[in-house]
């Protein structure tokens, strides 16, 4: 049992990477957060981001224990789980403000940059 809670607690192996555990560790919480994402409901993403959350902090003690290290480096499942609290705020106005949930695939688009350029264009043409 000792086996799999350290595996689960090293991000599935992402924590044992050599160089930047923790930084591998937030690129498998990416995974994660778009996993949440594809529910395609507010309520679920934070139910699910919620439960993980707990999960992770029973998970990572057990793992503290077992290595008998306090917040050890390959423990990088609170990384893996603070990913989705990254984005919340901006997942929140887009549900409740524009009724719009972003689908996985918008993450990962151009449109989003292209909106920011033309917003920017629109502030530059209004100073000159």
């Amino acid at each position: 049992m000792s086996g799999f809670v350290l595996w689960v607690a090293q991000g599935f192996g992402a924590g044992r990477a050599p160089f930047g555990p923790g930084t591998v560790g937030s690129l498998v919480g990416l995974l994660w957060f778009l996993l949440l994402v594809a529910t395609g409901n507010f309520w679920l993403f934070l139910l699910g981001a919620g439960i993980g959350a707990g999960v992770s902090v029973w998970i990572c003690g057990a793992a503290e224990k077992i290595l008998r290290q306090a917040d050890p480096p390959s423990v990088v499942l609170d990384e893996i789980i603070a990913v989705p609290c990254c984005f919340l705020v901006w997942l929140a106005s887009a549900w409740f403000s524009r009724g719009v949930w972003p689908s996985p695939e918008s993450f990962f688009s151009g449109e989003r940059r292209s909106s920011r350029r033309r917003s920017s264009d629109c502030f530059g043409s209004s100073i000159f």
